[in-house]
């Protein structure tokens, strides 16, 4: 099981993850406008909540277990003029969802979950139980075949794309995932795959990318870039996701 309050600290502490958060929110958000989503449930909601930077819900429901994330993201809510809208449930998905059963979601977001968990399986046959024919799940998680991790196997750092790294363990990861593996994951619990794909091509790892910022050779137009890069080296970026409908 995991300490979440050592996983709260670790997070917080991480040097390269708030920039990492950014393109993975404006990623969601720009899914969430195109699918003009709103009736959202987000399961695990970090700092912030990811659903924020999108402000067209009419509802949003978050499950998260740290109270530290709850309270940082209820005061980031309140300063965009959302918290009215948004209900909090605290505890792990598995203890609430009886709870959440009674509404039914356009949108579920599981956002950087599924490999920190012990039973991934778990989690997304409960969320199946909160599906309709129309509902979506946005899964995403990182890449086990990324840039940075062939690189590290080519540099002979690491033996294979799945080992998990020195952050991984500090932040209590169980697992990494590639493309195929999720979709397996995913397709077992009751889903089938509407779409695929990577995002953010990071090079290098979380040190070594917070270390070119802060020697200004990274400059905010160059992530920007990188950002946009996904597009020519769709399996290839520091993140992967999958979305899902619950199968018949």
């Amino acid at each position: 099981m995991r300490d979440i309050a050592t996983y709260t600290e670790t997070y917080c502490d991480s040097s390269f993850e708030s920039v990492q958060s950014h393109y993975r929110r404006r990623f969601v958000a720009e899914f969430l406008q195109r699918k003009k989503s709103k009736r959202i449930l987000e399961i695990g909601c970090g700092l912030k909540s990811i659903a924020a930077e999108y402000d067209n819900f009419d509802e949003l429901i978050i499950v998260e277990p740290s109270q530290v994330f709850c309270d940082s993201a209820s005061i980031d809510l309140q300063s965009r003029r959302q918290l009215d809208r948004c209900t909090f449930y605290s505890g792990l998905f598995e203890e609430v969802v009886d709870q959440v059963l009674p509404r039914r979601f356009d949108m579920i977001l599981i956002s950087g979950l599924l490999h920190e968990v012990n039973h991934p399986d778990e989690i997304l046959k409960h969320v199946r139980k909160c599906c309709n024919e129309h509902t979506i799940v946005h899964v995403n998680v990182p890449n086990a075949d990324s840039l940075h991790r062939l690189l590290a196997v080519e540099m002979g750092l690491i033996e294979s794309p799945e080992a998990i790294s020195t952050l991984q363990e500090k932040l209590q990861q169980q697992r990494t995932f590639n493309l195929k593996t999720l979709k397996i994951l995913c397709e077992d619990c009751g889903f089938k795959t509407d779409e695929s794909g990577s995002y953010f091509p990071k090079y290098f790892t979380h040190e070594q990318m917070h270390e070119l910022m802060r020697t200004g050779i990274l400059t905010p137009q160059i992530l920007d870039g990188i950002f946009q890069m996904s597009k020519h080296i769709p399996s290839y970026g520091s993140e992967i996701f999958v979305n899902l409908r619950a199968t018949t």
